[in-house]
């Protein structure tokens, strides 16, 4: 994520007329982690809820 971040950083000081592209896809790509990340708790837990009843 750091490096996405740090070239993300270098395109903008290269390219100053993309300037709002590249937060807007900085926030897909986060939001992409993050909705994986949920999806991947989703999946640990749901065994654990299963089991237990």
């Amino acid at each position: 994520m750091i490096t996405v971040i740090q070239q993300s950083s270098a395109v903008i000081a290269l390219q100053p007329a993309r300037q709002k592209e590249i937060p807007i896809g900085l926030d897909i790509t986060v939001g992409n982690a993050l909705a994986e990340i949920n999806a991947q708790e989703l999946k640990e837990k749901k065994p654990n809820e299963e089991g237990a009843g």
